[in-house]
């Protein structure tokens, strides 16, 4: 799918990661969603998630998540579902409060 800008949401969203995490934290994020819920991979997931939905319309993010992590959306699917209705700013106060992952 490409949007208006020209930019499909795979390059969207890659640019906004690259642009508010280091490398290492994108890989981090990346490896999260594959579906390890350690804490400290729990952080690493909201940490991600909150960056794509500040940057991204929230379709467009959960699209992304569903693309590149096709395994997560087993277990992120319902939670991510709950997102569905909210702006980006109700969704990323619920990572914020960890209610969301």
């Amino acid at each position: 799918m490409t949007l208006e800008t020209g930019l499909t949401i795979k390059e969207k969203s890659e640019k906004a990661l690259e642009k508010n995490l280091s490398p290492e934290e994108i890989k981090d994020f990346k490896t999260a969603l594959s579906g390890n819920s350690s804490p400290e991979e729990s952080e690493k997931l909201r940490k991600g998630l909150e960056t794509l939905f500040a940057n991204l319309k929230p379709s467009e993010a959960l699209e992304w998540i569903e693309t590149m992590a096709p395994g997560a959306g087993d277990s992120l699917s319902p939670r991510l579902k709950l997102l569905e209705g909210m702006n980006n700013d109700e969704i990323i106060a619920n990572l914020r409060r960890g209610s969301a992952h």
